[in-house]
Formats: structure tokens, C-alpha cells, sequence
């Protein structure tokens, strides 16, 4: 602090700036947690797919952190698409157009099982 203020003036400006950074920390999570369209608090959707390692990926983002869900067992991958559900924009990687380079036995294998966990929805 520079001591051109005085006593009174350094405790002026160090109440002014404590005040102003408690202020802000308590706006923030007021924010998060009165704000219901926040994504940082709750689970988003899936909005992206690929394919690796012959298993489907999902991806979606939850606290603030992207998570993966894999699997090659279309009822658990049914359970992720029915928890999480899905954002209005999906987008999918090339690995869905050639599974067979991503451990599936044809190039049509992920999307045979990304529409077998499909159907299990309905």
C-alpha cells in the first residue's frame, strides 16, 4: 500500500477491496446456483460420438469437465443416452464412418450398435 494514504486511507482502501472480492465470490455462487440454465452445476447432454477400440464413446460435460462413456453393450449405452440425454446439435467423429479402423468387424459397425442403443430407448 503506498504510504501516501495514511492509517486511515490504507484501511479504507484494504476494507474496499476485501469487501469487493468477498462480494464477487458470493455473486458467483448465487449465480451458479439461482442460474438453472448454468452448465457448470449439472450434468449436461451428449453432443458428441465416436468410436474407439471397438467400443461407442459418448461425450458429454459434467461440472465443467468433459466425460467419455464407452461401451460395446448397447443396453448400457441405452442407460447413458437415457440419463444424460442429447443436445440439440450431435456431432460425430470420422471413426463412426470407418469403426473398422476403430476395432469394429465392418464400417457400419458403430452405427449398427449406436442405433441398436437407439432402438433400446423407444
Amino acid at each position: 500500500m503506498p504510504t501516501s494514504y495514511g492509517k486511515n486511507g490504507q484501511f479504507y482502501h484494504f476494507f474496499v477491496d476485501f469487501y469487493l472480492k468477498v462480494w464477487y465470490i458470493s455473486s458467483m455462487k448465487t449465480t451458479k446456483t439461482k442460474n438453472k440454465g448454468n452448465t457448470m452445476l449439472k450434468n449436461t447432454k451428449i453432443d458428441f460420438i465416436s468410436a474407439e477400440d471397438g467400443k461407442l464413446q459418448l461425450h458429454y460435460t459434467e461440472m465443467g469437465v468433459e466425460k467419455i462413456k464407452a461401451s460395446e453393450n448397447p443396453i448400457i449405452l441405452a442407460e447413458v443416452m437415457r440419463k444424460h440425454g442429447f443436445e440439440d446439435t450431435v456431432m460425430a467423429s470420422s471413426s463412426m464412418d470407418f469403426a473398422k479402423e476403430s476395432g469394429f468387424k465392418s464400417d457400419d459397425g458403430a452405427k449398427k450398435l449406436y442405433n441398436n442403443a437407439l432402438s433400446l430407448l423407444q
